[in-house]
């Protein structure tokens, strides 16, 4: 079990994944792998902004079969 200091870094790693989420979908879809290394590049972890993703719901798709995915916020 974590430690609550613990629980609590998490959280607040998983707020600014949010955040940076938001930011970075504004405007519109993007490619996943854009936001996923723009995230790397803020020293977002994989997990975390999975984590993030998840909670705010953002809609991941793809065009076709061989199309890249998508990332945009519902």
């Amino acid at each position: 079990m974590p430690r609550p200091s613990e629980n609590a870094k998490g959280d607040d790693d998983v707020r600014e994944a949010k955040h940076f989420l938001r930011e970075a979908l504004a405007d519109g879809p993007r490619l996943a792998k854009d936001v996923e290394a723009d995230a790397k590049n803020v020293g977002i972890a994989e997990r975390t902004l999975r984590r993030a993703r998840k909670a705010l719901k953002v809609n991941a798709t793809k065009a076709g079969f061989t199309a890249p995915w998508m990332w945009a916020l519902p």
